[in-house]
């Protein structure tokens, strides 16, 4: 009888939701939330198959060049009418990435986003926007607070979905170019170097809707103006970047100054972690030398691993084991949010969450 009553509760609440948020969403907006999903049993990922138009291009021309005026713009372009404000949860930053090719010689990209541990929760978005090339991508639902289970116990988390496509991390899209981002510490580029400004945590999804190749990325890249403010905190992104192809390189802006360090011709693989890798660059806090090194000593012996293998590397790197820089993992309490594995080929993406490696999610583009 009492679980009886939970779920007659729990039903009560969605319908009152839907009808709430149906005052003022579109019909794409309403169709989107509907497509809401746990995936984990513990409720920390979810997914999305963004059914609206998140009209990137419109909120680029209003500049929005922080994570606040993000919202803001967000808000004022997407949803007038909402009174609702989101508060990023607090976090530090420490992850690693690689690109492989397998077995099948298919190009893999492998992203540990590792951060600070708390509740918060992330969303696998699929978008098919139009215009755009359609992609799968993970995002930090951190940023506007969303802890899990948040999306099904207010209004608030209901409507947070619809932010969730800006707030993507890592991802592929459907002509296999793929990205992951990674944090580094302690520069700042306010040059001003004239080309189209965008904030530095919008340059997954610029990405995804619109670079078909690493060379296509590299000629987007060179031609923006990227703001690495983060609300309030001086830190900067790099971004690994890789191909069907097989092409990969990590993405820096040192002084407002396009830099990209391609991998070597004849490698099958590059990786990078918290650290710059632009040679002039020196900046305090760099760390993740000893688990690319880790990495680099597996790809000597396995020079085409599988996706088992990527994710056993990347379990085997993470914050929890990095004794290079212990103290600092203590003292900022870091842990593994997510491991992705991308098939570029395949256009598939393999994710654990909270470091359960022994759950793993498989997921695949949506098609158009």
């Amino acid at each position: 009888m009492k679980k009886l009553q939970t779920l007659l509760g729990t039903l009560f609440f969605l319908l009152c939701t839907a009808c709430a948020l149906a005052g003022y969403h579109t019909v794409d907006q309403q169709a989107t939330i509907g497509t809401l999903r746990r995936v984990d049993k513990q409720g920390y990922l979810y997914e999305i198959q963004y059914k609206a138009d998140y009209q990137l291009d419109k909120i680029l021309a209003a500049e929005p060049l922080t994570a606040e005026a993000l919202q803001s713009v967000v808000q004022k372009v997407l949803l007038p009418q909402s009174n609702f404000r989101y508060k990023a949860l607090p976090c530090s930053f420490a992850c690693t990435a690689m690109t492989a090719v397998n077995p099948e010689n298919y190009p893999l990209l492998g992203h540990n986003y590792d951060l600070s541990k708390d509740e918060r929760a992330c969303m696998v978005v699929h978008t098919t926007a139009p215009g755009k090339y359609a992609s799968v991508g993970i995002a930090d639902m951190g940023w506007v607070g969303m802890t899990k289970d948040a999306f099904v116990s207010s209004l608030e988390g209901q409507e947070a979905v619809l932010y969730s496509p800006f707030l993507v991390m890592s991802g592929v899209n459907e002509k296999g170019f793929s990205i992951a981002t990674l944090m580094v510490p302690g520069y700042s580029n306010p040059v001003d170097n004239g080309m189209q400004k965008i904030f530095s945590g919008l340059i997954p999804r610029y990405m995804l809707d619109n670079a078909r190749s690493v060379q296509d990325a590299l000629e987007k890249f060179e031609k923006l103006d990227v703001k690495m403010a983060f609300g309030d905190k001086n830190v900067s992104f790099h971004w690994l970047i890789n191909d069907a192809y097989g092409d990969s390189a990590v993405v820096e802006y040192v002084n407002n100054q396009f830099m990209a360090m391609p991998k070597a011709f004849t490698a099958k693989h590059q990786t990078t972690a918290n650290y710059w890798v632009t040679p002039a660059v020196e900046a305090p806090g760099e760390n993740g030398f000893a688990r690319v090194k880790t990495l680099e000593k597996y790809f000597k012996k396995t020079k085409y691993p599988t996706e088992q293998q990527c994710l056993d590397w990347l379990q085997s790197v993470n914050p929890e084991k990095d004794k290079e820089n212990a103290k600092m993992v203590a003292a900022r309490n870091l842990s593994t949010f997510w491991t992705a594995i991308y098939n570029l080929e395949l256009r598939t993406l393999m994710v654990c969450v909270k470091e359960d490696y022994l759950n793993r999610y498989g997921l695949f583009i949506r098609q158009r």
